[in-house]
């Protein structure tokens, strides 16, 4: 395949990260500030976070989805390279699910103080998790680009447990800023 053709789907993955991400960043500057009054009891956490983390979850996979589905076909006519996007944006719905949640809690976790947790919890995923996985998906499973993105997967479905069970765990209360 020539060079310039193998632009074409990054291009067009580049815009739906773009979008999808989008949603977590508003969502996370809104919840992160409340931390203060989670931390104090009047608030319950998952009161706090729950509406956003709905809303902005379906949202963000059907704005995401849409949009990248039309960068891809309007990026290539040819049906393979189509047919490529349309499964890799099939595993990026659940990604970028995954990647809203985690991201909020992240947010919540490192408002609250909890820097270290979230520090070894997103090297351990991103250093250790997703390679590993890529690798063995891609090539060993055989299943080429779309194992990279069940990578991608499984390193944000780490990070999404990781950072959910500190925060049901509630030892961030209990760090001093």
């Amino acid at each position: 395949m020539p060079a310039s053709k193998a632009r074409v789907i990054p291009k067009a993955l580049r815009l739906q990260t773009s979008i999808g991400s989008t949603p977590a960043i508003p969502a996370q500057i809104m919840v992160a500030p409340a931390i203060g009054d989670i931390v104090r009891p009047k608030v319950p956490p998952k009161a706090a976070m729950e509406p956003i983390s709905i809303a902005c979850n379906p949202n963000c996979a059907a704005c995401g989805v849409t949009a990248s589905l039309k960068a891809t076909v309007a990026a290539s006519p040819e049906p393979e390279i189509i047919a490529m996007g349309v499964e890799i944006m099939r595993v990026i719905v659940v990604v970028v699910l995954l990647q809203i949640a985690q991201v909020i809690y992240m947010g919540c976790l490192r408002g609250a103080g909890d820097v270290i947790y979230t520090t070894i919890a997103s090297t351990i995923s991103v250093t250790i998790v997703r390679p590993i996985a890529s690798y063995l998906l891609c090539y060993t499973a055989g299943l080429g680009i779309i194992g990279i993105w069940f990578g991608v997967c499984a390193d944000q479905l780490v990070r999404f447990i990781l950072t959910s069970l500190r925060f049901r765990s509630g030892k961030w209360t209990k760090i001093k800023i």
